[in-house]
């Protein structure tokens, strides 16, 4: 760790054989920062076709988090925002990216999980109402 310039993680434990992600922030401006991402990783079983799998997944993951990064800074606001949303599938595809915009405008967010055996619409529905007057949300969001 180098304040203002890098740290550095290291996985112990993992689906990876060796897994070293360095973190580099470098200063372009008073208004400006480059963050790198140096990753070097090794997998248990070393074959070719696998290493370029995971290294286009990783870099699709890296992609997507630039991406949310450069909108979430680009469109900043006053995070003071006190508006709270209940959810339901926010585990879903749908439900993470929602989450994930919702948390950024600065929502505070209340997710319901079930189990998908124990699933019965009208008890969530009564729920979902009960939680919102008790609570005082503003907004409810069902992804089921």
């Amino acid at each position: 760790y180098i304040e203002n310039e890098l740290f550095y993680d290291e996985m112990l434990k993992g689906p990876f054989k060796s897994w070293k992600h360095k973190h580099v922030f470098e200063e372009l401006n008073s208004a400006s920062t480059l963050i790198k991402d140096e990753i070097s990783f090794s997998s248990w079983i070393n074959i070719k076709k696998l290493n370029e799998f995971i290294v286009n997944k990783v870099k699709k993951s890296f992609d997507y988090r630039s991406m949310i990064l450069e909108h979430d800074l680009k469109n900043k606001i006053d995070n003071n925002n006190e508006n709270y949303v209940l959810m339901t599938g926010a585990t879903g595809a749908i439900g993470q990216s929602l989450m994930s915009y919702l948390n950024s405008i600065g929502y505070k967010i209340i997710f319901l999980k079930y189990s998908k055996s124990s699933v019965n619409a009208p008890v969530i529905e009564e729920y979902v109402l009960v939680a919102l007057a008790f609570v005082g949300l503003d907004k409810s969001i069902s992804l089921l």
